[in-house]
């Protein structure tokens, strides 16, 4: 979901945090490479529709990116798109850097309510000129001040996880403790992040490709040397596709997330006089502990930690709804 508009400015709560839009829908994605996991009723994460573009995008693909827009816009999800192309290549190879550049600033003439998003670690004002949605790698969220000044700006700033990085920071991996794969949500929170990039959720190569392949050899878990479950967080079964745990312990932080996010929007409903001591109970629980979470490579490895603060959250949640129904 793309929360908020480069140039229109964040919307912001009491807190000071950058406010999460709901979204409705849900979208299956067609040629998608950003997987995003969404709950019932998500204030935060939703299926973003991702248009794929070659390297080698040339004007006379806008036409038919034109029709596609068209198309997101009659159906109410055109802020729910956004275009993506370069990986880290934009960062790390200079002629790619100029290429996207170049090649979005015409997007960004062509067809401006279209998103453009990139992952990068330290963008300058010449990159920012033409991205709406930028995504370091987890461990570059440390930098606040880096991305507070982007997001002041009007810019989305996001956050994303591949084969990198590996502990002590948080992971999708198989062999990290089931912790890791939800406590990544709360540090999303804590830091701000309404953006989240992850590449692909059913990369099987590895064992689709073997001779004999599985089922009738072993699964392959290592999707890129040795990193085992990178990008595959569901399994081919004989008749359908089957989740694993992983995803179970994904969809719990994804929850864990929108925890606070929910408080955070009904405590804007209460009257700031007749209900201020409700709502200074509830302003305190809208920071992440630091006994869940204290930095991007420090967090907790007590499932009990973790599940008091959702508690505590959950209980705020239903006080103030039971408050609101009482006094409409």
């Amino acid at each position: 979901m793309v929360p908020d508009r480069a140039g229109a400015g964040p919307i912001r709560h009491h807190s000071g945090r950058p406010a999460r839009r709901s979204s409705p829908h849900f979208l299956r994605p067609h040629r998608t490479g950003a997987i995003f996991f969404p709950s019932p009723e998500s204030n935060f994460l939703s299926v973003n529709y991702q248009i794929c573009l070659p390297e080698r995008l040339t004007v006379e693909d806008i036409p038919h990116m034109k029709r596609i827009c068209t198309d997101l816009r009659a159906r109410g999800l055109m802020d729910m798109a956004y275009v993506y192309a370069w990986d880290e290549g934009a960062e790390i190879r200079p002629d790619l850097r100029r290429m996207m550049i170049e090649k979005w600033t015409v997007l960004k003439r062509e067809i401006p309510d279209l998103a453009r998003a990139n992952v990068y670690r330290n963008p300058d004002a010449e990159v920012m000129s033409v991205l709406d949605i930028v995504m370091p790698l987890t461990p570059q969220l440390q930098y606040r001040e880096r991305w507070d000044h982007w997001r002041e700006r009007g810019h989305v700033t996001g956050a994303y996880i591949c084969n990198a990085p590996v502990h002590p920071c948080a992971n999708f991996f198989i062999d990290y403790p089931a912790i890791d794969h939800r406590i990544l949500f709360w540090q999303l929170y804590d830091h701000d992040v309404t953006f989240f990039l992850y590449y692909l959720i059913n990369i099987w190569r590895q064992s689709r490709d073997r001779d004999p392949r599985w089922p009738d050899s072993d699964w392959v878990t290592a999707t890129d040397g040795s990193v085992n479950g990178d990008g595959h967080l569901v399994y081919p079964g004989r008749h359908a596709v089957l989740p694993s745990v992983r995803l179970a312990n994904i969809r719990d932080g994804i929850e864990d997330y929108e925890a606070p996010a929910v408080l955070e929007e009904l405590t804007t409903r209460l009257d700031p006089k007749r209900d201020a001591t409700l709502i200074e109970a509830n302003r305190r629980l809208l920071d992440v502990p630091k006994t869940v979470t204290s930095a991007i490579n420090q967090y907790t490895r007590d499932p009990d930690v973790l599940m008091t603060a959702r508690h505590r959250v959950d209980t705020r949640i239903l006080a103030t709804r039971a408050h609101l129904r009482a006094d409409p």
